[in-house]
């Protein structure tokens, strides 16, 4: 008999615009856990861990570990475009849903709209 559960992360959503050493692997943990991870790269310049080691079918097999449970999109980042594209991925659609458990009094609240929404 299985049960599904919800993944402990379900619900959030990360940016990876990390290249080398502990970002994209924490990303990719919190992929594991359930975040929604979205990978930013370079439109020129992707991601070095995709050209390293050997290919299948065009794909590099090293980027097959950091590189799962996440969506890729490219940016540049240096155009005013590219700059705002990652503050609009972080905006809610819609207010966060109020809390069904009172935290406790030593828990900060958390702003009701990340900072730079509107």
């Amino acid at each position: 008999m299985s049960t599904k559960t919800t993944p402990p992360l379900a619900g959030l959503r990360v940016l990876d615009l990390a290249t080398l050493f502990a970002g994209p692997p924490a990303a990719t943990l919190l992929g594991d856990f359930g975040a929604e991870v979205i990978k930013v790269e370079h439109p020129h310049r992707p991601d070095a861990s995709r050209g390293h080691g050997p290919a299948r079918h065009g794909v590099g097999l090293w980027w097959k570990v950091p590189g799962r449970n996440k969506r890729t999109i490219t940016l540049d980042l240096s155009t005013p475009g590219g700059r705002s594209t990652p503050t609009s991925l972080t905006c809610p659609a819609s207010p966060p849903p109020a809390p069904t458990a009172t935290p406790p009094a030593s828990w900060a609240a958390p702003p009701s709209t990340p900072a730079g929404c509107r």
